[in-house]
């Protein structure tokens, strides 16, 4: 018998790729679904792509404004190493952008799957912890599948860190 693990990883999975098959739709055919707002999918997070750029330069974690400012505490430094590591790994900008809708589907598969299975562990309706998401997803349908600034890493770090914690 499949555990419940595995059923909630699957549904989790299921609904991430219809949503990222939405998002998908109207980035290829702009004239579809016109309540949707446009694809934004190659902004790649403001301030933490201009620190990762200051740190891949070696001028450390600096310039958050797309100028030579100086040293910054304006972001948390997890988000823009991170970025500067995916930069390394994902040079041209269009194959970054492909590694941040990928992490992004990740990121939100890893917290729906992590919803799923409190609402079980707290012995929720799994049909109204799937309302709930849904409702999650598609008021947030934008900021998670259409948009790739930072919203992404950072669920995924959050959705990590719940993990390691073990709750």
């Amino acid at each position: 018998m499949i555990s419940k693990r595995w059923i909630d990883a699957g549904l989790s999975l299921l609904i991430v790729i219809i949503f990222m098959g939405i998002a998908e739709w109207k980035s290829r055919d702009p004239g579809s679904f016109p309540w949707l707002r446009g694809d934004f999918r190659s902004h790649v997070g403001a301030e933490y792509h201009c620190i990762s750029t200051a740190i891949l330069k070696g001028r450390g974690f600096s310039d958050p404004f797309h100028k030579e400012t100086g040293s910054t505490a304006w972001m948390p430094p997890v988000l823009p190493f991170a970025m500067a590591g995916l930069r390394i790994l994902f040079p041209s900008p269009n194959s970054l952008v492909n590694a941040m809708i990928v992490l992004q589907g990740i990121a939100v598969w890893t917290a729906v799957w992590i919803v799923l299975g409190e609402s079980r562990r707290l012995k929720i309706s799994l049909a109204l912890a799937i309302v709930v998401i849904l409702v999650f997803l598609v008021t947030h349908f934008y900021q998670l599948f259409q948009m790739t600034h930072g919203t992404g890493l950072l669920l995924l770090v959050v959705s990590l860190l719940w993990i390691s914690l073990g709750s």
